[in-house]
């Protein structure tokens, strides 16, 4: 991974984890650049990034400063560009535990294959699991993973949370995620087990997720009952 994104991912966990205050000056670029032994280059591209997600306001001729907004205005959550695809992570107050519907290793379609960037025929974990907060049914969720990616997945760890294995276990780093979200009407499964009425829409969450090297390590499809879906994202033009 190039360095001004462990750069990125540094100063950002700085901002929103308390080591600047709001409306606080960062340090200038070669006082980072010897904090991170990186060049002038690599430095700048890296705050760049950070005013393009809104985190940083650049002031001319004076410096670097936080956004006070990116904390105080909830459309603006700079949180949520460092939380995990996972469900565990999202909801940490709560327990979340899941339902196996389905487990096993099957052939990857054409269109799972070009997803993760496999040959049609190749092996690939289906997880079809129903997710559930608090008791409460939350989403249900279609997931396939390349097994020569994600090894030794198995039913406990499917039971369990699959991104901490992913992370903790096999010491991978989920890195990016491409998300396309529409909706339909639900289907019999979801039906049932969100408990909803015939014909009521579902958000679906359409899902590639890729690690800090490239490497596409899940596609995934997660139904959720339209009443209790949010999503907040930053758009940098």
């Amino acid at each position: 991974m190039p360095k001004y994104l462990d750069i990125v991912d540094d100063l950002r966990n700085n901002i929103l984890y308390g080591k600047y205050k709001n409306a606080d000056k960062i340090d200038d670029e070669k006082a980072l650049g010897v904090t991170y032994s990186a060049s002038k280059l690599t430095i700048k591209k890296a705050v760049d990034i950070l005013v393009q997600e809104g985190l940083l306001v650049k002031k001319q001729g004076s410096g670097t400063y936080i956004n006070s907004v990116a904390s105080s205005n909830p459309l603006l959550d700079p949180s949520d560009l460092t939380k995990p695809s996972s469900l565990t992570h999202e909801y940490e107050d709560k327990t979340a535990t899941s339902k196996v519907l389905e487990f096993e290793i099957i052939k990857a379609n054409e269109y799972i294959a070009k997803s993760l960037l496999l040959k049609p025929g190749d092996f690939v974990y289906k997880v079809y699991r129903v997710r559930y907060i608090d008791n409460e049914a939350n989403s249900i969720e279609e997931v396939y993973m390349p097994i020569n990616v994600i090894a030794g997945l198995d039913q406990d760890i499917v039971n369990h949370s699959i991104y901490d294995y992913i992370v903790e276990t096999l010491k991978l780093k989920p890195k990016s995620f491409h998300k396309y979200i529409y909706s339909r009407p639900c289907n019999s499964v979801e039906e049932k087990e969100l408990k909803m009425k015939k014909h009521d829409p579902v958000t679906i969450v359409e899902q590639i997720a890729f690690l800090d090297d490239g490497v596409p390590y899940e596609y995934s499809l997660v139904s959720h009952y339209y009443k209790d879906f949010k999503y907040k994202t930053v758009v940098v033009i």
